[in-house]
């Protein structure tokens, strides 16, 4: 705090310890309007709205002939939720000061909530007329706050747009874009304003981040992280940004960039559980296994509710091939959240691993039940029942599948469970009906046949396949 600032601190608290004594003994002394104000506004920005209204009452009494103080507490009764008594207040502030912006402004609020939205409406469009720049800007504003209470979301946005491409600082109409452009989803339409807010003004982070979001929500996480990052390098305690940019760059693989933007926010924010457990997974995801575990850890410590937090430390112990501490981990996903169906399958292949296959049955089969129209589970139930020699057991399963699930891997899983059974030539039928309905990868299918990559029948059909595919195209 520099010199200035903290001379006018204690100005301020000095001020306040004046009225507070004043005010226990029933006696406030005279004031300016501009010593009113200061009070009025540290009370309002302490959340002590009854004591900022015993404040301006008293400026009311010592300036009954002035609108700013009958202005003052209709704003604050609206925060109260007070709108008949606000009314009245604004009708005394008119006495004074007729047709006065600002006093339309709330009276417009206050009809609002009390659900007279065409009265309100008619108010400002009788100000659109007459207003001009920053004004303008917050009649579109209000005119949005309006449209968001009868939930017309897309004249929201519509109304937000004209408001912020008035004055790109409204910094109230910025903060309210991104609600009306999530419930519009009018993303790519968002992406375009914030475009050209930034050509107007470059180093407007908020709309650097609102583009960011709206990237994201078209999945171009890419330019979300772009977008996220301009926004903290701008205001580099933008807390939000920092974390979108990292969960935008998690969502492209670009896990040591998230974990650089992960650092920079720990310089100034303290770290929660979810950011402890986008690190672990950072790290897992890059290799350091032994590091993603002890942030796990700490993420488990600050939050022991987190199932998820034990699943990613139950994978963590998978790929180290740690199955009893792996089990432990995923028992205790399950033991907080019992409906996912990865989690069953993960405790599954563990037991297989030490060869309790009782046991993995239960959990593959369950995992099935619980998300039967997820082609994945099948999948990894009738391979387990390949390895264990249940093969008519694991064709049965494949067939089920058909009846929940859908998808090519499970076509080039029923070719590998015939192929298993003896079954060459219906396997390598419907292989061919498989390849010649869909588009397929060499890689994928060979994931299931590997011990047939230079099976030379089914080469054939690849090629056929290919061939007939690449004459349709032309």
């Amino acid at each position: 705090m520099n010199q200035q600032n903290q001379r006018n601190s204690n100005i301020q608290n000095a001020l306040i310890s004046e009225y507070e004594a004043m005010s226990q003994k029933g006696t406030v002394g005279f004031y300016e309007e501009t010593v009113f104000m200061t009070l009025i506004q540290y009370y309002q920005e302490s959340e002590l709205i009854g004591k900022a209204m015993e404040v301006v009452d008293h400026a009311i009494k010592q300036h009954a002939y002035t609108s700013t103080f009958h202005k003052k507490k209709a704003e604050l009764l609206l925060e109260k939720g007070c709108a008949t008594q606000a009314l009245s207040c604004l009708d005394q502030a008119e006495l004074f000061a007729p047709s006065e912006f600002e006093t339309i402004l709330l009276r417009v609020e206050s009809l609002n909530m009390l659900g007279y939205f065409e009265e309100a409406h008619a108010l400002l469009n009788q100000l659109e007329d007459c207003a001009r720049g920053k004004e303008l800007s917050e009649v579109y504003l209000s005119k949005a706050i309006l449209f968001e209470s009868r939930q017309q979301f897309k004249n929201m946005f519509l109304a937000l747009k004209k408001s912020i491409l008035i004055d790109s600082e409204n910094m109230e109409a910025l903060g309210r874009v991104w609600f009306s452009v999530e419930m519009s989803r009018c993303f790519s339409e968002s992406i375009e304003l914030h475009k050209k807010l930034i050509d107007i003004d470059p180093y407007n982070y908020v709309a650097w981040y609102n583009l960011g979001y709206s990237y994201s929500a078209e999945e171009d996480y890419a330019n979300a992280a772009d977008a996220f990052e301009y926004a903290y390098i701008i205001n580099n305690q933008f807390e939000f940004a920092y974390r979108d940019c990292a969960n935008a760059c998690i969502e492209i693989g670009q896990y040591q960039r998230a974990l650089d933007c992960y650092k920079e926010a720990l310089e100034f924010i303290k770290p929660d559980s979810d950011i402890l457990l986008n690190i672990g997974y950072c790290l897992e995801e890059l290799g350091n296994l032994s590091k993603a575990k002890s942030f796990y850890l700490k993420s488990a410590h600050l939050n022991s509710s987190d199932d998820h937090i034990y699943y990613r430390l139950g994978e963590c112990y998978t790929k180290e091939q740690k199955w009893i501490s792996a089990i432990a981990a995923y028992e205790k996903a399950l033991s907080i959240e019992d409906l996912k169906e990865e989690y069953y399958t993960a405790l599954g292949n563990c037991y297989y691993q030490i060869n309790e296959f009782d046991t993995a049955n239960q959990h593959l089969q369950r995992a099935t039940e619980m998300a039967p129209e997820i082609s994945a589970c099948w999948i990894q139930y009738a391979l387990f029942l390949l390895e264990t020699e249940e093969i008519e057991s694991a064709l049965h399963i494949i067939e089920d599948a058909h009846f929940y699930s859908y998808g090519i891997e499970l076509s080039y899983c029923k070719t590998a469970c015939l192929m298993a059974a003896g079954n060459r030539p219906e396997a390598l039928r419907f292989l061919n009906e498989t390849l010649a309905e869909n588009e397929f990868n060499e890689e994928d299918l060979f994931q299931f046949l590997p011990e047939f990559k230079e099976d030379i029948d089914i080469k054939s059909i690849i090629t056929i396949n290919k061939e007939n595919r690449l004459t349709k195209d032309n």
